[in-house]
């Protein structure tokens, strides 16, 4: 259990009770629902101090919560070339989850869940997310581990990645196609970071487990300076 479950709710209450479900999917099939300023407006009304949207979850930050950010499912998305917005479906990591089918967050979270449980020593691969309550309006509300930036591989590269690390890298690729996304930069990133054992068991999980959609917008980088997945929760197109 996650024991500061109730202490970061009660953070955020004030502001995530303010999240409604049509803020996450538009029945009205409004394309300009998810334009920035559709966030950026939301973001101000909650006092969140930033926001980043991807395809299936916003993240907030707020100032008085220093480790955590807080992220929210959306229920759906628009594509340019389709009418109507599109009820996401398959999210679930797990056939028996408990989370919603359109729920990218709870999938994130079973997924970490699985890694503390039973792969432990991969935790350090990953930002931690945790399930941390539901507003009044229904609305599944997560926390996930703040990482200190995005991964950026000119600036993550300016150490030099050895020949040694590289090759392997390329190797595996070649072998085994794009682990879940990760491309020979960011493979050889991690092998240069960890330890060798523990990558190869990394991308072992990965790869068992079918997590995928791992590309370099979904890499941060920790407080320790190495880079961590930072979204894992796969994606359903």
């Amino acid at each position: 259990m996650f024991d500061m479950q109730e202490e970061l709710f009660s953070k955020i209450e004030y502001a995530v009770d303010f999240i409604y479900p049509s803020d996450l999917y538009d029945e009205d099939n409004n394309p300009d629902m998810y334009e920035d300023e559709h966030w950026d407006e939301l973001a101000n009304y909650l006092h969140a101090d930033d926001v980043a949207w991807g395809a299936s979850k916003v993240v907030f930050w707020f100032s008085h919560i220093k480790d955590y950010v807080i992220k929210v499912p959306l229920m759906g998305y628009y594509e340019d070339d389709v009418e109507d917005h599109i009820k996401f479906r398959n999210a679930k990591f797990d056939s028996n989850s408990k989370y919603a089918d359109w729920d990218y967050c709870g999938a994130e979270a079973e997924i970490y869940n699985l890694i503390a449980e039973k792969y432990p020593e991969l935790a350090k691969f990953f930002a931690a997310t945790y399930f941390i309550g539901i507003n009044r309006h229904n609305v599944p509300i997560y926390a996930a581990k703040r990482v200190t930036k995005k991964y950026d591989w000119d600036i993550e590269n300016e150490s030099k990645i050895s020949s040694t690390s590289y090759t392997k890298a390329r190797k595996i690729v070649e072998t085994f196609g794009r682990c879940g996304g990760l491309d020979e930069n960011i493979i050889s990133l991690f092998y240069e970071q960890y330890d060798e054992t523990e990558v190869d068991a990394f991308l072992d999980f990965i790869m068992t487990y079918h997590i995928d959609d791992l590309h370099s917008g979904n890499i941060g980088v920790n407080e320790d300076g190495k880079i961590v997945i930072m979204d894992y929760s796969g994606f359903d197109s």
